[in-house]
């Protein structure tokens, strides 16, 4: 896997990224942040990546590059040491679930109570995307998510479906992996 990297060039009037992000729009608030420039003086340049799985979504390593080249005034690339990587790694979100479904007399699903804890996905990210306690990311595959950009939906139909949703206080940094909640969510629905 290639390691975390990006390049950065901070001017008075202009900031260029050079970064693998897959937070396109998040890496430009934050480097416009660093340099104080707004969003539409940051030109990011998204290049190859190998491999993403999600990581590549936090722009801490976009915040360093610019950092960096606003203190020195040139162009600068960051990339962190196979070590620094993995100190600063972001896991998928731990989560404990519990499920209570009813069966009527022909063994058809009447009711559903899902209840799930998990880390914010959307925490670090995104935070304006977390609704009255609820990280809509960290449901995909238990709700309908209207912004899912493979289009998820609930995988049954349940005439008495109750689902609850509690943000973990856990202190691991997390990110949307691979599936991003879907795995975990998919896996628990499937075997109960």
């Amino acid at each position: 896997m290639e390691p975390i990297n990006c390049t950065a060039y901070v001017r008075k009037d202009q900031c260029d990224v050079w970064a693998p992000t897959q937070g396109q729009t998040v890496a430009q608030l934050v480097a416009g942040e660093v340099s104080g420039l707004p969003p539409e003086k940051v030109n990011i340049h998204t290049t190859y990546m190998g491999c993403g799985l999600g990581r590549r979504a936090t722009p801490d390593f976009v915040a360093e590059a610019a950092i960096a080249s606003k203190v020195t005034g040139k162009p600068v690339k960051v990339v962190w040491t196979r070590e620094e990587d993995i100190k600063q790694d972001r896991f998928r979100s731990a989560t404990c679930q519990r499920v209570e479904a009813g069966l009527d007399g022909q063994g058809q699903l009447i009711g559903w109570y899902h209840k799930a804890v998990a880390g914010s996905i959307m925490k670090d990210i995104a935070p304006q995307a977390i609704k009255d306690g609820v990280d809509i990311m960290s449901l995909w595959g238990l709700v309908d998510v209207p912004v899912s950009p493979d289009g998820n939906r609930i995988l049954y139909e349940v005439p008495n479906l109750c689902i609850e949703f509690l943000i973990s206080g856990l202190p691991m940094p997390v990110d949307p992996w691979r599936s991003v909640q879907n795995g975990p969510n998919a896996f628990v629905t499937s075997v109960s």
